[in-house]
């Protein structure tokens, strides 16, 4: 299984988070709770309450590396809306 980039969106905090994980699907599951795994950066995100939106990006990469650093240019170059924070993806 391939690496991929995925962004959380959450447009009532304002909040942007971007990871990466091989299963997607799962590792959604685990932030929002309902599998164990989550994210500590987001934990205060209300999964009920807050509006927050799920997206992956196309493509996927052999290496959790490269994977990472595709990331890391998406949180610096990519198309953030003014007024939200950016969560940094950890390194790997």
């Amino acid at each position: 299984m391939r690496w991929k980039i995925y962004r959380l969106t959450n447009h009532t905090l304002r909040e942007i988070y971007m990871g990466i994980a091989k299963d997607v699907e799962l590792r959604k599951f685990q932030h929002s709770g309902l599998l164990s795994g989550g994210a500590s950066t987001i934990a205060h995100w209300n999964w009920k309450r807050d509006d927050i939106r799920w997206y992956s990006y196309p493509g996927s990469y052999n290496l959790a590396s490269k994977a990472s650093q595709e990331a890391h240019n998406l949180e610096k170059y990519g198309n953030i809306p003014s007024g939200y924070s950016v969560f940094l993806t950890p390194g790997l």
